[in-house]
């Protein structure tokens, strides 16, 4: 019975997710007044067949929204990019050090066909979101730009490194043919 049980529920393992650009320790900044948006994406990267997921905000509905014409998005085998787009946005009057958290729930859509009884999974992520002043904001935006500007640099520098060893290394080998 024990065998029975877990072959069953072995298939409602689902391989979908969603991806956020912030969760706990990487909280959302946002001042009072502010509106952004943001970008979740969806992935379907295990099992072969295509999904379809319903999104709907089941937590912070006051300040955010979906701006997607459809809320239900296909998402095929093999995708990891399907985007999702949901416009924040922080009241005039909201206290700062506030604390905002927006839940969205995906939930895998019903398939076609008349089948009794259907399995489906569903997923969901939250956006903490700190209200702050619109110099604290701005101020961590500035540190982000400078921080993804020092890896840029970074990479090059290791991009230039790399070009010089090849060519000294073909320079090298060039002069020390065999003599006849």
């Amino acid at each position: 019975m024990f065998l029975f049980t877990l072959i069953v529920f072995s298939y409602s393992v689902y391989a979908f997710g969603v991806n956020a650009p912030y969760w706990e320790s990487n909280p959302l900044t946002m001042y009072p007044g502010q509106t952004k948006d943001i970008q979740l994406t969806l992935q379907n990267m295990v099992g072969d067949k295509n999904l379809e997921l319903e999104a709907s905000i089941t937590s912070g509905n006051e300040i955010a929204k979906l701006i997607d014409q459809n809320n239900v998005y296909p998402v095929p085998f093999g995708r990891k990019d399907v985007p999702v787009n949901i416009k924040i946005t922080i009241p005039d009057n909201a206290e700062l050090n506030k604390k905002y958290e927006v839940e969205i729930s995906f939930k895998e859509t019903a398939a076609e066909g008349g089948q009794m009884v259907q399995m489906s999974g569903s997923v969901g992520t939250k956006i903490p979101i700190i209200i702050t002043s619109a110099e604290e904001a701005s101020s961590d935006l500035t540190g982000e730009a400078t921080e993804k500007t020092e890896t840029g640099a970074g990479i090059f520098l290791v991009v230039i490194v790399l070009v010089v060893v090849v060519i000294l290394v073909l320079y090298l080998k060039k002069g020390k043919k065999p003599k006849k």
